[in-house]
């Protein structure tokens, strides 16, 4: 018997792919915020700070928006 990394039903092997973009968004994030942070430290323009600042802001902002929408999503077709 052979071990089943992705389930044969594809409405349960969502699980896998939603676990896969989470996982890649939360690494993206930590790096844009670690490299926001270290700029911030370093003799960069404050423009530029700034820009990465929102940038930040608006990714973290659009994951959430994303994560409740597919919260509601998956909690309406559950049946």
């Amino acid at each position: 018997m052979g071990v089943y990394f992705i389930n044969p039903n594809a409405s349960q092997s969502f699980i896998y792919v939603f676990t896969g973009m989470h996982l890649i968004h939360i690494f993206a994030g930590l790096l844009l915020i670690i490299n926001t942070l270290w700029r911030s430290y370093k003799n960069v323009p404050q423009a530029k700070n700034l820009f990465g600042m929102e940038m930040s802001g608006i990714f973290w902002h659009f994951v959430d928006i994303i994560w409740i929408y597919l919260y509601v999503f998956l909690l309406l077709n559950q049946y």
